[in-house]
C-alpha cells in the first residue's frame, strides 16, 4: 500500500502542465493553459489548466482532477499504476507498506496511520477484503472442472477469463474462510457482511453470499474492486446476483468493464452499452473492447453521464422482446435531458430469444458490426414507440400522441435536436409547427457562458464566496469569523461542504500553507463534486488583492446580517424590559 504522505509529496512537486501535456498539447492562456478537452470531442478549448493550483477542469463535461487522476482517465490505469508512472516521470522512488491479511482478531492491518479513522479506514479494508476474495475465486476457478467446463461451453478463452479476472465461487457454505482463518470472529464477520461477501441469517449463523457461481469482479472508476456479479451454471435462479449496496458499490452509479473499456472507447468513438457480463466476455472474445454492461438495474442518468465524458455516441444494445424494448425505452428517458446536438444517442434490437453473446456465436463479429452501424437513432425509437402507442388515424390518438411527447420533448436542451423533434411530431400529428410551439413551449437557449456569468454574478451565495476563498488560499481559515457562519444558511449543501472544509483544515494544520489543491487531500467522496465545482470558479482569478477583496467583503455581509438580527431581536422588547448592557448595544448597533 503506497502512504498518503508519499502521494501528497508526488502531487507537490509534479507539473500538472507537464503531465498533460505529454499527451495533450496545451496552449498558455493568461495564468492558465487550455486544449480541447480530450474526454469528449470540441471544436473550442475548454479544458483549462492550473499550474498554480495543480488541477484541471473542463467547463464542457465537468472533467475535474489532479496528474493522478488524468492518468487513470487518460491512460487508463489503476492508481497504483498512475502513482508509480507519474513517481518514474519524476524520479521518485515509490514507498509501500506491506499489506498484512488479518490480524489475529480477525481485523485486516496494512492501512496508513493517516488513515486509521472513519469511514477512510473501513473503505479501504473492504477492497483489500475483496481483492483477497477475487484471488481465492481465481484459484477456485483453476480446480473447478464443471466451472471450466461451462466457460469452455460459452466460447470463452482461457485469455477472456484472465483479463477479465473471472473466478469460481464453490459450493460450500464458509468458502472464504479458506483466506479468512477468523472466518468467524466478529471483526471479520463484519468486514465480510459489509463488503456483501457474507450473510447473517436471524439464527446468527454466517455463510457466503456467493455459491457455486463464476464470479465478475466489478471495478470502479479508479480500478478498484468494489463489488461482485455472480452467475449460475445452470438453470438455477436468480440466473445472477450481485453485490448487495455497500459503502463502496452503488449499482446506479458503476458499470461492468467501464474502468477497462475507458481507452477503446475514447479511441473507436462510441460505446456499446449490453445487459449482461456475458455479452461483455462474449464482444471482447470477438474484438469488440468499447463495452459496458449495466448491473441488473434500469441505465441511470450518473451511467450516461459518465459515458458522455469519454465519448459522443453511445449504442445501446438490448434485446428485442417487450423487457428488451422496457429497457430500452427507460435508458431514453434517462438520455433526453443529456443529450446535445453534438452527442448521439443509438439503440441496437437484436431479435427475440438473442442476446450479443448467442447473436455472435450463430452470426459472427461482421454480422454484429454491420448491427451496429445500422442501430436506430434515438429520435427514430422515440416516435417509433409513441406512434404505437397511439392510434395516429384518429384525432384522439394524435393528440394523445402530443400530449405523451410534451414532457419528453420539454426535456431536450439541445438546440437544434429540439427543433427536428418538434418538426417530427409536427408531422406525426398533423398540426402546424407553431401550434405546437404553443401547446409545447421550447426554452430558448442561451449560452453556456451567458449563464455560468450570470449565475456568478446573481447566484453566488455568502458561504460560496468563503468556500471559493478556502479553496483558492486555505490560509483564509485564520481570518475566518465563525462566530458569523450561522448567517451562512442559503444552501445547506454548501454549509455542510464548508463546515467539512473547515474540520479539514482544523485537523490538517498543515494544509493551510499548501499552494497546490486542496482537493488533492480530500480523500472523501461527499461533497467532492460541489467542492471541483466552486474550485473551477477560481481558475480565472489571478489577483490575490481581489480574492481577499471579497473575503473580507462577505466577512463585513455576514457580520451586517448578524447586527440586523440582533437589533431585530432587541427591538421585540420593550424599552423598559432591556438590561443596560442591551440598551448599549441597541445604541451601538443603531449608530453602525
Amino acid at each position: 500500500m503506497i502512504p498518503q504522505s508519499f502521494i501528497h509529496d508526488l502531487l507537490s512537486r509534479a507539473d500538472i502542465v507537464d503531465t498533460i501535456d505529454r499527451y495533450v498539447p496545451l496552449k498558455k492562456a493568461g495564468a492558465n493553459f487550455v486544449a480541447c478537452c480530450p474526454f469528449h470531442n470540441e471544436k473550442t478549448p475548454s479544458f483549462t489548466v492550473s499550474q498554480s493550483k495543480q488541477f484541471y477542469h473542463c467547463f464542457g463535461c465537468g472533467a475535474h482532477g489532479n496528474a493522478i487522476s488524468f492518468l487513470i482517465e487518460f491512460s487508463g490505469l489503476s492508481f497504483v499504476e498512475a502513482v508509480h508512472d507519474l513517481a518514474a516521470h519524476m524520479g521518485m522512488q515509490v514507498p509501500e507498506i506491506a499489506d498484512r491479511a488479518v490480524a489475529d482478531d480477525g481485523a485486516l492491518t496494512g492501512v496508513q496511520p493517516s488513515y486509521r479513522n472513519g469511514d477512510e479506514v473501513i473503505q479501504k479494508a473492504l477492497v483489500e477484503v475483496l481483492y483477497q476474495s477475487m484471488q481465492y475465486y481465481r484459484e477456485q476457478l483453476k480446480i473447478s472442472d464443471k466451472a471450466i467446463a461451462y466457460l469452455k461451453g460459452r466460447d470463452v478463452s482461457g485469455k477472456i477469463a484472465a483479463q477479465f479476472a473471472i473466478g469460481y465461487a464453490p459450493s460450500s457454505w464458509q468458502g472464504l474462510a479458506a483466506v479468512f482463518p477468523n472466518y468467524s470472529s466478529e471483526k471479520t464477520r463484519k468486514l465480510l457482511t459489509q463488503a456483501g461477501l457474507a450473510i447473517i441469517n436471524d439464527e446468527g449463523r454466517q455463510y457466503d453470499r456467493f455459491r457455486d457461481r463464476i464470479m465478475f469482479p466489478i471495478l470502479n472508476q479508479k480500478g478498484q474492486i468494489v463489488g461482485f456479479g455472480g452467475r449460475v451454471l445452470g438453470k438455477e435462479e436468480p440466473k445472477y446476483l450481485n453485490s448487495p449496496e455497500t459503502m463502496l458499490f452503488e449499482k446506479g452509479r458503476e458499470l461492468y468493464n467501464f474502468f477497462s473499456a475507458r481507452r477503446a472507447i475514447r479511441d473507436l468513438g462510441y460505446v456499446v452499452v449490453v445487459e449482461g457480463y456475458m455479452d461483455v466476455l462474449a464482444l471482447a472474445q470477438h474484438g469488440f473492447d468499447n463495452v459496458v454492461a449495466t448491473l441488473g438495474t434500469a441505465t441511470s442518468s450518473f451511467h450516461i453521464q459518465s459515458l458522455f465524458r469519454q465519448t459522443d455516441t453511445i449504442i445501446f444494445c438490448f434485446d428485442g422482446d417487450g423487457a428488451g424494448r422496457k429497457a430500452a425505452w427507460r435508458a431514453l428517458e434517462n438520455c433526453l435531458s443529456m443529450l446535445s446536438d453534438d452527442k448521439s444517442v443509438s439503440f441496437l434490437f437484436l431479435p427475440d430469444n438473442t442476446d450479443p453473446d448467442s447473436f455472435l456465436r450463430e452470426n459472427g463479429k461482421d454480422a454484429f458490426a454491420f448491427q451496429i452501424k445500422h442501430a436506430l437513432p434515438l429520435s427514430d425509437f422515440l416516435f417509433k414507440e409513441l406512434s404505437l402507442r397511439n392510434n395516429l388515424q384518429t384525432s384522439e390518438g394524435r393528440a394523445k400522441l402530443v400530449h405523451t411527447a410534451k414532457p419528453l420533448l420539454q426535456q431536450v436542451k439541445a438546440p437544434a435536436l429540439s427543433l427536428l423533434l418538434m418538426n417530427r411530431l409536427s408531422g406525426l400529428s398533423g398540426m402546424d409547427r407553431i401550434e405546437l410551439q404553443v401547446l409545447l413551449p421550447l426554452k430558448r437557449p442561451v449560452s453556456d457562458r451567458r449563464v455560468m456569468k450570470q449565475q456568478r454574478k446573481v447566484m453566488i451565495s455568502h458561504c460560496r464566496r468563503l468556500l471559493r476563498a478556502l479553496l483558492y488560499n486555505p490560509g483564509y481559515i485564520t481570518k475566518l469569523n465563525r462566530n458569523l457562519l450561522s448567517e451562512c444558511g442559503e444552501n445547506p449543501e454548501e454549509v455542510s461542504a464548508l463546515k467539512s472544509l473547515m474540520e479539514l483544515l482544523d485537523i490538517n494544520p498543515h494544509l493551510i500553507h499548501n499552494e497546490i489543491s486542496i482537493l488533492n487531500c480530500w480523500n472523501d467522496d461527499h461533497h467532492r463534486d460541489l467542492l471541483q465545482i466552486i474550485e473551477s470558479e477560481v481558475l480565472e482569478w489571478s489577483d490575490p488583492s481581489a480574492v481577499e477583496a471579497e473575503f473580507l467583503d462577505t466577512m463585513k455581509k455576514l457580520q451586517s446580517l448578524q447586527d440586523k438580527k440582533r437589533m431585530a431581536e432587541l427591538h421585540s422588547k420593550s424599552l423598559d424590559k432591556l438590561t443596560e448592557d442591551e440598551k448599549r448595544e441597541l445604541q451601538r448597533l443603531s449608530m453602525q
